[in-house]
């Protein structure tokens, strides 16, 4: 039996790492075992330089730790909201050269309880190895705002939002046999990035909403909203440009939430009375359901509006595809009625025509 025992009170040191940001795996390497139960990834810090960084990012959740016993190298994959925090954050960890690693002395402790030695920024120490992403961003999920005109798109990776193209968006109505399908135009230069950069956000062009909001089966419901994207929508963060998954038109995406049109339309133009084919024309700032028009509520009227008619109607029909203009038959009592009254619809000047609500 040994007659004499020093404890050991060295603190063990990060020899190197090295980072897979395909995979999000981190592997550090010590001078020496240290007692695994005791890591702690949320002491760890990445950073872009020594000395005065630029880009800093504290690990904030624990990952997955992949090393199960004492040893000297610790390997764990960080928790995906850190990964897309790290993804989004281009000056960070994108190169060998903008990877390095600091941490606190409460990182981990070797197997006689001494704290790692702790790491500032003057000693970050950088990467051995980099891996960059070769992984393509994927949509998993979007969103269709019909009263503030917009579509959210989220992806499972940060993406770069200057690569952009809503060209590549398909709306369809169904996954098994579509009857409708829309490919979308957008505002150019509308999109904005939310945070971590998942979400991109942007706006619908007028023919984009027209278009959607023409049809009863098309666009008012998850069930009838479906997706489908080329790989040219967007990229992701890494200097590879990673090239979005496309979504066929075999599997489409269906929406997770829509919000169905509440606003009301709204008459734009009284384009033509005609009593000699007994129509009056009507154009709307949105499609419109000409089964749902209510006679009674359409009165044609002169300047002063003291000399008016109430139309009785009989039918009415769409003028365009978008469903903005219709033609509204009139009754025989209708064209009778106004054809009688020498002061009301005459000329341009005494028709007017007023929509009750």
């Amino acid at each position: 039996m040994a007659s004499f025992y020093i404890n050991d009170t060295t603190q063990p040191i990060l020899r190197s790492f090295t980072v897979n940001i395909t995979d999000g795996l981190l592997v550090l390497t010590f001078s020496e075992t240290v007692n695994i139960s005791t890591f702690d990834a949320t002491q760890l810090t990445l950073i872009d330089a020594q000395d005065m960084p630029v880009a800093v990012y504290n690990i904030r959740n624990s990952g997955t730790l992949l090393t199960n016993d004492d040893s000297p190298i610790v390997s764990f994959l960080l928790d995906t909201a850190d990964l897309n925090a790290i993804k989004f954050n281009t000056d960070l960890f994108s190169t060998l050269g903008t990877s390095y690693v600091t941490f606190s002395s409460d990182a981990v402790i070797d197997m006689s309880d001494n704290m790692v030695a702790f790491l500032d920024y003057s000693n970050a120490t950088r990467a051995s190895m980099f891996t960059d992403d070769f992984l393509p961003p994927n949509l998993i999920a979007f969103e269709l705002d019909l009263n503030s005109s917009t579509i959210a798109l989220t992806f499972d990776e940060a993406v770069n939002v200057i690569d952009f193209n809503p060209e590549a968006i398909t709306l369809i109505n169904s996954n098994v046999s579509s009857t409708r399908r829309y490919r979308i135009d957008a505002v150019r230069d509308s999109e904005t990035i939310g945070e971590r950069g998942l979400i991109v956000t942007f706006s619908l062009t007028t023919e984009d909403q027209n278009q959607l909001k023409a049809f009863e089966d098309f666009a008012t419901e998850p069930s009838n909203t479906f997706l489908t994207v080329t790989d040219q929508l967007i990229t992701d963060t890494s200097r590879r440009d990673n090239r979005n998954s496309p979504i066929d038109i075999s599997d489409p995406l269906m929406a997770s939430e829509v919000f169905p049109d509440l606003i009301q339309p709204q008459l734009v133009e009284f384009v033509q009375l005609d009593l000699d084919m007994g129509t009056i024309r009507l154009q709307f700032d949105e499609p419109v359901n000409v089964s749902s028009v209510q006679f009674d509520r359409i009165t044609i009227l002169d300047t002063t509006g003291s000399n008016n008619y109430t139309l009785v109607g009989a039918g009415g029909r769409y003028v365009d595809t978008l469903r903005t203009t219709v033609e509204l038959q009139l009754s025989r009592d209708d064209v009778f009625s106004i054809k009688l009254n020498p002061g009301l619809a005459t000329s341009i000047s005494n028709s007017y025509v007023q929509i009750g609500a």
